[in-house]
């Protein structure tokens, strides 16, 4: 007994058995909650018959549709190729694998790959009983590394230190790389991650806004769709599967990028004109011009999250703090240009086809409205910069008057008595 006990954890690798099974946990639950609402849908059919006349497989096979449909992998339909993904439920996925990883200490560097090879596994499994194929296979690969991405930020500050063990094996040779960047570089990563938040909750903010400022077209649509609680929660379950999408579309109206839900455009300075389909969440677009004047929300919040990290933790020499500032500029709008893409898609053919920010627009306003900010904030702020300017500014003040130029001794001896000073005497011969 003692010598089972002894050398099993040799055999049995709990920490990789948990974190794979945190992977298969994020993927299943995940799937178990969109068929809830699917089910609640199906449900709502017999008293709205303007939501469709489906059986409960005809939902769980939608189900299973949307699900898949959050990776990557578009729906065919009646009305064409449904490509706009359900970004909640992508994001759903790497939420609960870090809550699983948080929970059952499954996380470490040699623990991404069980991970994500357990989500993989469990997309596999619920593609094949849905009669998918291989046509869910790189729709799984992608949910696996959304749930390894899940994994990798439940790891503690310590796990993720140069210095730890698990940086030992394999991982040497990444380790050996990471301590060759300079610290403003590994800096930079964490403090984009924050900036990220920070343009998250901007969003956010401004959505809720939106739907509170139109709520009598959103309430109107819902009134049209629904007739019954069953019918009311439903139609608010399946939007809130496109939460992250709202979220991304309010953030680029307010950089100025605007987002498009087929003809209709929707961006400040511009009347916003055209039929939009019956879905009460697309009630909540400003119709009228609103000024331009927006576009100074994000960058007055950019300028603060700058003047926060720089007083936070600055770096010492100002060239350090210029590249780590224009090194986060380029990952916050990275990922706003990426959340950009991952939030457009079509809805089938015809008007429908072309829906979200265009990454075009993403990427030139967020170089106007987050990078340029941020940049200007760290330098103006950095104590270097300051003393410069306060240097430039008493100068004028503290520099010396020039010495009045001294009367020529003809000049002396030609003025009148009264006009001469005691200084300006003559030399006696």
């Amino acid at each position: 007994m003692s010598t089972f006990t002894t050398t099993s954890p040799r055999f049995l690798p709990v920490g990789w058995l948990r974190a794979t099974l945190a992977g298969v946990e994020a993927v299943v639950l995940t799937w178990l909650a969109v068929a809830s609402v699917a089910l609640i849908a199906y449900t709502s059919t017999a008293t709205a018959p303007q939501l469709g006349n489906a059986t409960w497989t005809a939902a769980l096979k939608i189900a299973t549709g949307a699900f898949f449909l959050a990776f990557g992998q578009p729906i065919e339909t009646s009305i064409g190729p449904i490509s706009l993904a359900p970004s909640l439920l992508t994001l759903l996925v790497g939420l609960l694998s870090y809550a699983a990883c948080r929970r059952l200490d499954g996380t470490g560097l040699r623990q991404l790959w069980c991970t994500g090879a357990g989500a993989s596994a469990a997309a596999v499994m619920i593609g094949a009983i849905a009669g998918t194929g291989l046509r869910s296979l790189a729709a799984a690969v992608v949910a696996g590394i959304v749930a390894a991405l899940g994994n990798l930020a439940a790891m503690g500050p310590e796990e993720r230190a140069l210095d730890s063990n698990e940086w030992n094996g394999h991982y040497r040779t990444v380790r050996r790389l990471l301590e060759r960047l300079p610290g403003w570089m590994r800096r930079a990563v964490s403090e984009a991650i924050r900036g990220i938040w920070w343009l998250s909750l901007l969003g956010l903010a401004a959505f809720v806004a939106a739907v509170i400022a139109a709520w009598h077209r959103v309430s109107y649509a819902t009134t049209g769709l629904s007739e019954s609680v069953a019918d009311t929660i439903a139609i608010w379950l399946a939007q809130l599967g496109y939460l992250p999408t709202a979220v991304t579309w309010a953030f680029g109206w307010l950089t100025g990028a605007g987002y498009s839900v087929g003809p209709v455009r929707f961006a400040p300075g511009q009347d916003a004109t055209g039929l939009l389909p019956a879905v009460p969440i697309l009630g909540a677009g400003p119709r009228s011009a609103w000024s331009m004047a927006m576009l100074l929300v994000p960058a007055i919040a950019v300028l603060a999250l700058a003047l926060w990290h720089n007083h936070r933790r600055g770096e010492e020499t100002l060239s350090a703090a210029s590249l780590k500032a224009v090194t986060v500029a380029v990952l916050l709008v990275a990922a706003a240009v990426l959340a950009a893409v991952v939030t457009s898609g079509a809805v089938g053919r015809g008007l429908l086809a072309r829906n979200g920010v265009w990454p075009l627009h993403m990427l030139a306003f967020s170089l106007l409205a987050i990078a340029l900010p941020y940049v200007l904030g760290t330098v103006l702020s950095h104590p270097a910069t300051r003393t410069w300017i306060k240097g430039k500014a008493a100068k004028p003040a503290t520099q010396p008057t020039a010495p009045a130029p001294q009367a020529d001794e003809e000049e002396v001896a030609a003025m009148p008595d009264f006009l001469r000073e005691d200084g300006d005497q003559l030399p006696k011969s």
